[in-house]
């Protein structure tokens, strides 16, 4: 990258050049959304997931003046009054959000964000899992009809999930189903720590016990394989098994979810602690200037436990 410490930045539109991040989870081939978007053709066998916009130091957008290319974090970095302004640079300490275009062929791993200060802690114990140090809520807009697994289900829909998987409340026990029933009427705080106990317990039994989690999720599949026409939370958990053959946390975590169709122009917030997945579609997407994500199932990438 050329010198920039010279740079004089107008206030005018600039080209941005922006990264596509390939994870194995984008769309790929002819009907591949992102090279369509970039009018380009799309590489044999190569699967677009993201493209970025942004500052993030992972994939910084490179901007074009006068035939050059800056990178935008350092450009951001240098000319923060003419970028984003002093005041912005003090309050957010660089460029503050990451723009991105998401086309998902396949579900993401299930996953939170963490906050602020969990984010700090997080970065500080585990840099190279955890690359930053900022929080990262998100806002999800549908561009095309989209699907996605976003917040836990009401205690009462997961009293009815009980009733209808009794795979899973098995495998959970008795304690934590009755549990769940016994505060489906009480108050949103003690239904939260109901909600909290009973995930924490599937998370803590799911790794202490995998045989029994894969004996559970090998006869759920059993009877799901007999069935005509399977509901989608179904089909979605008969394809995952395909994918994850063994104890994967994230495959009975698709019923305890809420399963959400979005049509275009409908969006989903996400903030600090909800576990969520983009099951498949195509979205915008904005957040804090953040790569961080805690997986938890769904995913061959690293857990955090």
């Amino acid at each position: 990258m050329p010198q920039d410490n010279k740079l004089r930045i107008e206030a005018k539109p600039y080209l941005m050049h922006n990264a596509v991040q390939n994870y194995a989870w984008g769309t790929s081939g002819e009907t591949a959304f992102i090279p369509k978007l970039l009018g380009r053709k799309a590489e044999t066998d190569v699967p677009y997931a993201e493209l970025w916009m942004g500052a993030h130091p992972k994939a910084p957008s490179q901007i074009e003046i006068d035939g050059e290319y800056y990178a935008l974090d350092k450009l951001a970095a240098s000319h923060s009054e003419a970028i984003i302004g002093d005041a912005n640079a003090k309050k957010f300490g660089g460029f503050p959000f990451l723009f991105k275009v998401l086309a998902a062929g396949e579900s993401l791993s299930i996953q939170a964000h963490p906050n602020k200060k969990q984010a700090e802690a997080l970065h500080s114990r585990d840099a190279e899992h955890y690359p930053d140090d900022n929080h990262k809520p998100e806002i999800a807009i549908a561009i095309s009809p989209f699907q996605a697994l976003a917040g836990f289900k009401s205690l009462t829909d997961l009293s009815v999930t009980f009733a209808v998987y009794p795979e899973i409340a098995e495998f959970l026990g008795e304690t934590m189903v009755q549990e769940i029933h016994a505060n489906k009427d009480a108050s949103p705080e003690k239904q939260k720590l109901a909600l909290k106990s009973m995930y924490s317990h599937y998370m803590q039994k799911s790794e202490s016990n995998a045989q029994e989690l894969i004996t559970a999720i090998d006869a759920l599949q059993l009877r799901l394989q007999g069935k005509m026409a399977p509901f989608p939370a179904d089909a979605l958990f008969l394809e995952m098994r395909m994918k994850y053959p063994g104890a994967d946390v994230g495959l009975f975590s698709i019923y305890l979810l809420n399963l959400l169709s979005l049509q275009p122009g409908e969006a989903l917030f996400m903030e600090a602690g909800i576990p969520h997945a983009y099951v498949n579609g195509n979205i915008i997407e904005c957040m804090s200037n953040s790569d961080n994500v805690v997986r938890a199932g769904l995913t061959p990438k690293f857990q955090d436990q």
